[in-house]
């Protein structure tokens, strides 16, 4: 989640570099992180679930990758670009909660953690 964590933090200095965001704000802008984040790297999953696979496979099945880039290059010259996002919205749609409940509540439990009181005893010492 380090890719939504830094495609959210881009985002909020982008659309809002002075302000404070709300909360339901920073969970729609965390969701669409890690939604962004995992469509970018869908290629990556693809090609590491194939070579995981393909060990899997009978030997005369088995496509021999020798490593990321062989295998990623040979999926798209033997079955195309679009292979790589074949199916990928189950996967952006997991990430858009991921990222919601990882990176947007952890951006705000960093907002909760500097808040103050009157006499300077941070908000959190009073939670149960």
């Amino acid at each position: 989640m380090q890719a939504a964590a830094w495609v959210f933090q881009m985002f909020k200095d982008t659309w809002a570099p002075n302000t404070e965001m709300s909360f339901t704000s920073r969970m729609c802008l965390a969701s669409l992180a890690g939604g962004l984040a995992a469509y970018i790297a869908c290629p990556c999953d693809v090609s590491l679930v194939r070579m995981a696979n393909d060990v899997a496979l009978p030997r005369t099945e088995r496509r021999n990758y020798r490593g990321i880039m062989d295998c990623a290059i040979r999926i798209a010259k033997e079955e195309g670009l679009g292979t790589f996002w074949r199916g990928c919205m189950p996967f952006v749609y997991r990430c858009c909660v991921m990222g919601a409940t990882q990176v947007g509540t952890y951006d705000q439990f960093k907002i909760f953690s500097t808040l103050r009181d009157l006499m300077g005893i941070p908000m959190w010492h009073y939670l149960p």
